[in-house]
């Protein structure tokens, strides 16, 4: 069998259904509810925003279809989600495109404060949680295992 084609095929397989757990529920969320002025914000910024409201209303709602239905019913949800979000931006690409608003390029204080967040985020969770290559040997981080004691630690 040929292992590593079918880790790559998983990674990609996760890489593309991610976003409907990361993104699209909280941005129709954000986007019906208005929530934190969602509606008149920059892109950049409402996919902001969804993520945080997707990691905090998902698990909850995940949770209770899953305790009251089924796990297809689950899968209907997001990608009624994922249909919702689509329809939302294609308005928002018309009507930008109406208003000749279409490259707002400009990121305000607020996004670059977030980008930078999210690339010290990145960097330390990958420096604390992630393995790193020296020499020929792989070395695994000891806190990603957290039952491990310090005697068996590179």
């Amino acid at each position: 069998m040929n292992f590593p084609s079918h880790d790559i095929v998983g990674t990609c397989l996760a890489f593309m259904i991610f976003p409907s757990l990361l993104v699209f529920p909280g941005y129709v969320i954000s986007w019906a509810l208005n929530l934190f002025d969602f509606k008149r914000r920059h892109e950049l910024t409402k996919h902001i925003i969804a993520m945080i409201v997707s990691l905090a209303v998902v698990p909850i709602l995940v949770y209770l279809l899953y305790l009251l239905t089924s796990f297809s019913i689950i899968k209907f949800t997001l990608a009624v989600f994922f249909i919702a979000y689509l329809l939302i931006n294609v308005y928002g690409f018309k009507k930008e495109r109406r208003e000749k608003k279409l490259f707002l390029t400009a990121f305000g204080r607020y996004q670059k404060m977030a980008i930078l967040i999210g690339v010290i985020w990145v960097i330390f969770f990958h420096h604390i949680f992630g393995g790193y290559s020296m020499g020929n040997a792989f070395v695994q981080q000891c806190c990603f295992h957290g039952f491990c004691d310090t005697s068996n630690c590179n």
